[in-house]
């Protein structure tokens, strides 16, 4: 519990996971938040000299407020291996701040991440987690209910995975959490990315990650559930695709406000990008880099073009539902689209340049 105790007047930070390879997004990331006027400290926690070297822990640290550190003398990992996604909620708890924003290397911010601690709901809960894509409808109800204490809580019983919208809940690009309100909670977090993690099926042993859809991200709202915190909010905002517009050639351009003439004119965006919305409407943040493919190898790959953004349809399997293509691509068509206002584009266009002058593109 001493770790709990010096959380109460540790402050507020944002917090990454990073290797070499990761870096020079972080880089990017960084200095993007800063122009966007975000000067709360930073650290950028790594898994040992071999993850995360020398001269990118000396870039990183050239940078006002950052600082590297190295989780691996933090977590004994003997019998299993602290690696990859599940890092994240070792990298919040472990970090110097009672209330962290974690933030992927891959997500980019288009305001001010300080503004998520002035969020209603944060407020309220101390605990703030944002929706993945509402597709591939699927109920885990009765495996909610052989898992979780009861009886079952309405957070519960109003998620995805209970009503069967879909078996994509959280997505975990961005986690605010006041660990001092909830430490018990990510320290469950913790153990189901940790010893729990991986099966053995030579065993007959089932782990967390053979359970829940893509690695850790379902394991924080999982986490605060068992143990009985219900505490935490999913953020109101819509998310949406953003990238450049396909017109259906039957109704030729759109017109310059984005929405449809008289005829049903059908528009389609497909894109990696995960784009979260404010309360507002405007975009928040967004995740899965700046390029088509950040899974390429293909040298020299022109960053993606961002004109507009497409909401997600209410209702999974309707009109304009998403459409899931190769190399993590997705598309929704709709017949209304929205377009980047003028200081969003030279945000886009700002950290694009960013990620040039840092190598990362």
């Amino acid at each position: 519990m001493i770790l709990h105790t010096q959380f109460w007047n540790a402050g507020r930070g944002i917090v990454f996971t990073a290797g070499d390879q990761q870096a020079p997004y972080v880089l990017t990331s960084i200095q993007s938040i800063r122009e966007l006027g975000c000067d709360l400290p930073i650290e950028v926690m790594y898994l040992g000299n071999d993850d995360l070297g020398e001269d990118f822990r000396e870039e990183l640290e050239s940078i006002p407020g950052m600082i590297t550190r190295d989780l691996n003398p933090m977590v004994s990992d003997e019998g299993w291996k602290l690696r990859g996604w599940a890092a994240k909620p070792f990298a919040i708890l472990l970090s110097s701040f009672r209330e962290a924003i974690f933030i992927d290397a891959d997500s980019l911010f288009l305001q001010n991440p300080e503004e998520l601690f002035r969020y209603r709901l944060y407020q309220k809960t101390g605990a703030l987690f944002f929706k993945d894509r509402l597709f591939m409808p699927g109920s885990k109800k009765a495996w909610l209910r052989n898992i979780l204490p009861s009886p079952i809580s309405k957070q519960a019983r109003k998620s995805r995975f209970w009503t069967g919208e879909s078996i994509h809940m959280q997505e975990s690009g961005v986690v605010v959490v006041d660990k001092w309100r909830h430490f018990v909670a990510l320290l469950m977090v913790t153990r189901m990315n940790g010893p729990d993690r991986d099966g053995k099926k030579s065993e007959d042993q089932v782990g967390v990650y053979d359970m829940v859809f893509a690695g850790d991200k379902e394991t924080f709202w999982l986490g605060w559930e068992l143990v009985g915190d219900t505490d935490y909010a999913f953020h109101e905002g819509d998310a949406a695709v953003m990238g450049m517009v396909e017109v259906n050639p039957k109704y030729g351009l759109p017109r310059a406000n984005g929405t449809k003439g008289g005829q049903d004119l059908q528009f389609t965006i497909c894109a990696p990008q995960l784009l979260h919305l404010g309360v507002d409407g405007h975009p928040l943040w967004f995740n899965g880099w700046i390029l088509p493919n950040k899974f390429s190898h293909v040298e020299h790959q022109q960053p993606g073009q961002f004109d507009a953004f497409i909401r997600e349809p209410g209702a999974v399997g309707g009109t304009g539902s998403w459409r899931l293509e190769k190399n993590n691509v997705c598309c929704l068509s709709a017949n209304h689209i929205s377009n980047f206002t003028y200081a969003e584009k030279e945000t886009l266009g700002r950290a694009i340049e960013i990620a040039k002058d840092v190598g990362a593109i």
